[in-house]
């Protein structure tokens, strides 16, 4: 008898392992810290983490919400792998047109949650190389993160927010956001916050004010990777301030430290020094060789160019330095492709005529 109880619990134990996914409610949670995933129920939600709960053990794993790079949810579309493929592709308005036509469809609360912050990144990317997109992609990050303050994407939006308010020159709304934003817990999150504030102190230009600011986070005691590239965001600043002196061969010096240490994943914050460096040179008057050469590099590096408004900058520039240079053909081109890729660019508008 006793044998008999002992085979069949190992064949109980056995039959729950080789079950089929399927049976259980399966979760996945994708980190940015880990190239492995967090797999079980997810019970927990809020604007600081998620909580995972595995059946086999009934061990809750919390995933802190500034390391999660996203969510595949138990019972999602089938098309919702599709539509996020279209953000990684650069094929933003695909993307939220397909996720559009989800939220139609009558979808799980938390899936919905995801649903709408996709939609607001996707246009928020998208209005980067079109202007005429920021209205929309603001009225959804602010409605998003009036109505969703317990979701795990909320201070990811909020970041997004104050980006696209202070790219549209509301630095009001751009100050409320990023004053939300320092109410994080985690230390990169509230230098993110601390950058934002500078940078709309730097387009009221109050300089004095942003340079405070850009002083403080350049000079933190790093620990984290993340906090690294927050750290060389305070350089960047520091170097634009410099340049506002006319200090540019100081600001070519932090420039160079920003493109040396940054992570090669922190493509855009590379991007920025770049251009910053192509107009120390250019400003210069001495080097202009050079400084096509810098804003060369945010056109012809695709990881560069992927950032539609730095590109849109850099091919404005090119024009006018190849001008410069003599060389007809290839300012034509850029002016070519400025009008073609980004129509609705304040850099086409700078171009003037048809």
């Amino acid at each position: 008898m006793l044998t008999l109880r002992r085979s069949s619990r190992a064949a109980l134990s056995l039959a729950v392992l080789l079950a089929p996914l399927s049976a259980f409610a399966i979760d996945t949670v994708h980190r940015k810290s880990q190239d492995k995933s967090t797999g079980g129920s997810i019970t927990t939600i809020n604007a600081n983490e998620v909580v995972v709960t595995q059946k086999v053990g009934n061990r809750e794993e919390k995933v802190p919400a500034n390391d999660i790079r996203g969510v595949e949810w138990d019972g999602e579309p089938a098309d919702m792998k599709k539509a996020r493929s279209f953000e990684g592709g650069s094929e933003y308005l695909r993307g939220k047109e397909l996720f559009e036509e989800l939220l139609k469809t009558d979808l799980k609360p938390n899936i919905k949650t995801d649903v709408e912050f996709y939609i607001a990144r996707l246009l928020h990317r998208s209005a980067q190389g079109d202007p005429a997109q920021a209205k929309e992609a603001i009225d959804k990050l602010t409605a998003f993160t009036t109505l969703r303050k317990t979701s795990y994407r909320y201070y990811e939006a909020l970041g997004l927010l104050g980006e696209l308010a202070l790219a549209s020159k509301d630095y009001a709304a751009a100050d409320k956001a990023f004053d939300a934003l320092s109410k994080a817990t985690w230390p990169e999150t509230k230098l993110a916050a601390q950058i934002g504030s500078a940078r709309v102190l730097l387009a009221k230009e109050d300089f004095a004010g942003a340079k405070k600011i850009f002083d403080t986070v350049a000079g933190t005691d790093a620990k984290t990777p993340a906090e690294t590239s927050q750290k060389l965001e305070g350089t960047l600043g520091q170097a634009e301030c410099l340049m506002n002196d006319k200090k540019y061969a100081e600001a070519i010096k932090s420039l160079e430290a920003v493109i040396d240490q940054a992570a090669p994943t922190d493509t855009r914050l590379q991007a920025q020094a770049y251009l910053r460096q192509g107009d120390c040179l250019r400003l210069m008057g001495e080097k202009p060789k050079e400084a096509a050469l810098a804003y060369l590099h945010v056109d012809v590096l695709p990881n560069f160019a992927a950032h539609k408004d730095l590109h849109a900058e850099a091919l404005y520039n090119l024009f006018g330095l190849w001008g410069s240079l003599g060389q007809a053909d290839r300012a034509e081109r850029a002016e070519s492709r400025l009008r073609d890729e980004y129509p609705n660019s304040e850099w086409t508008k700078k171009l003037g005529g048809s």
